[in-house]
């Protein structure tokens, strides 16, 4: 039997962490990933290791209104009280 390795990394930026810190707080981390990636990609690229990318759709947007306008209408139920899935869509900039 053969087995496999997985590298499986989450590309969530601040909404990752909106519930437990602030951009004050963790922002310089969040700018630190722009500089992080493309040494992360150099390296799996040199050593040939495949990973996996989990990314937050909301990070395809460029404009705040652009993200509005597609939320559908009718949204999903979240299991964490208080915290819908789009919390900061409306109120964020």
């Amino acid at each position: 039997m053969n087995g496999a390795f997985v590298i499986s990394l989450d590309f969530e930026l601040n909404w990752g962490t909106f519930d437990g810190t602030t951009i004050e707080a963790y922002g310089e981390n969040l700018l630190g990933v722009r500089q992080v990636v493309p040494s992360l990609l150099d390296m799996f690229a040199v050593h040939q290791i495949h990973v996996t990318w989990a990314t937050v759709g909301f990070l395809f947007y460029e404009t705040k209104a652009e993200l509005l306008k597609d939320l559908p209408t009718i949204q999903p139920r979240t299991v964490i009280p208080n915290i819908p899935p789009t919390t900061g869509c409306g109120t964020s900039g």
